[in-house]
């Protein structure tokens, strides 16, 4: 549907944006990875990290609403998966 193609392009446009003022604010500073696959992959790690927080919390708190958190997790997992489902 298409609702599902922009919600995803509008997410990946605002994470980007994000990324980028931060990375530009941060500049040289000395938590920052200078590789940038080992940013990408502390990026990752973190994300992955926050999606587990979230599918224990809906588990947890509002078992209904586990759909949300588990696709994100998935999202993380495996993209090219998710992206052919949808």
């Amino acid at each position: 549907p298409i609702g599902v193609a922009w919600s995803r392009f509008w997410y990946r446009w605002v994470a980007a944006a994000f990324m980028a003022g931060y990375l530009e604010a941060a500049g040289d500073a000395p938590f920052l990875p200078r590789d940038s696959s080992d940013l990408a992959l502390l990026l990752d790690i973190f994300l992955l990290d926050k999606a587990v927080y979230e599918l224990g919390y809906e588990l947890n708190n509002r078992p209904g609403w586990v759909r949300i958190p588990l696709s994100g997790l998935l999202g993380q997992l495996a993209p090219a998966m998710v992206e052919t489902r949808a």
